[in-house]
């Protein structure tokens, strides 16, 4: 939708070491805060990463958790009824309240 493509725009990508790091589930995993807010969408039939270690992860980054209880690892792919847009978009309606665009 365009909604999600306008705020996606405003979006800073996470280092791609902690991408990879989280995905491996690394101990050392502790990516730096940052200050804008976050949002940790997970499945709770995901069998690659644990609701656990998604919780540890959300802890780590100081994001919000929403833990979608039937979803399985790939929630994007596999949500005909466009919950996680939803979800998502809901959030950075949140976040673009807060932080203007251009400022």
């Amino acid at each position: 939708p365009t909604a999600l493509r306008d705020y996606w725009r405003r979006l800073c990508p996470e280092p791609a070491r902690a991408a990879l790091e989280m995905g491996l589930g690394l101990p050392r995993a502790h990516p730096p805060r940052g200050r804008a807010p976050r949002l940790l969408l997970a499945g709770g039939r995901d069998v690659l990463i644990p609701p656990a270690r998604q919780a540890r992860q959300a802890r780590a980054l100081g994001a919000r958790l929403h833990l979608l209880p039937q979803a399985p690892h790939h929630l994007w792919l596999e949500d005909s009824s466009g919950q996680v847009a939803g979800m998502v978009l809901k959030f950075l309606s949140v976040c673009g309240s807060d932080n203007p665009a251009g400022s």
